[in-house]
């Protein structure tokens, strides 16, 4: 069970490194398991997929993507509602 678990993790990384690592990793775990034990080795490969998709380039392209797309309404919102620091004077 714990075998299918960790594959599911590796198939949720980045293509790329899932293409060049997924088989070495698998190995790994089928070797290391029984030292190690299943949790720790699953702790290590959702820590690698957090760190490979913070590393992924299209994370940044999406995240400033949903900032940048999200000041104005942020500004249009902020200057309809009775902010007197952020509203003109008249």
């Amino acid at each position: 069970m714990s075998r299918v678990i960790y594959r599911s993790l590796l198939d949720l990384h980045p293509r790329a490194f899932r293409e060049r690592y997924s088989g070495e990793m698998l190995l790994i775990f089928e070797e290391a398991e029984p030292f190690c034990g299943p949790a720790q080795l699953l702790a290590d490969c959702g820590a690698s997929l957090v760190r490979q998709w913070i590393h992924h380039p299209m994370v940044w392209t999406v995240a400033g993507a949903v900032v940048g797309g999200m000041l104005p309404i942020a500004l249009a919102v902020a200057m309809m509602a009775d902010w007197p620091h952020i509203r003109p004077h008249r």
